[in-house]
């Protein structure tokens, strides 16, 4: 009996964290400004610093905008190209994209997607199991 109050507990805690989560970023993003101030303030995740890495290295034409820097459509992609060349690119850990959104991967970067060709723009995902110099060197470069 404990251990199953002990799972209620923990799976209305999830939820109740998730619901505030998406308030909390429904309220920022209605107000535009105040998005970019939110995202001034986020710091780079593991991820993110991994795959800027990894770029540099390579030294292929991509730049971190993921602080709200620049925006396609009232969205902010995590990397850009700076050659002309209009693709956007994603990097993501599926585990938190799947807990903090209500929809799955797929949907999330379908929506995504639509909304970055309507602007003209390519956008490509990496997820935490992409975010290796063979595959980048492979989906950036075509090598």
């Amino acid at each position: 009996k404990d251990s199953r109050e002990k799972e209620r507990m923990t799976t209305i805690g999830e939820l109740i964290t998730k619901t505030l989560m998406r308030v909390i970023y429904r309220m920022a993003y209605s107000q535009n400004k105040n998005v970019k101030k939110v995202l001034k303030r986020k710091s780079k995740s593991s991820l993110e610093i991994k795959f800027e890495n990894i770029i540099n290295n390579l030294n292929l034409p991509y730049k971190f905008v993921g602080n709200g820097e620049f925006f396609i459509g009232k969205k902010c992609p995590d990397f850009i190209n700076v050659n002309g060349e209009k693709i956007a690119i994603e990097v993501y850990c599926r585990k938190h994209k799947e807990f903090l959104r209500n929809k799955t991967i797929g949907r999330w970067q379908q929506e995504r997607r639509e909304i970055f060709n309507n602007y003209g723009w390519q956008l490509l995902f990496f997820d935490e199991t992409e975010v290796k110099e063979d595959i980048i060197k492979i989906k950036l470069k075509g090598d």
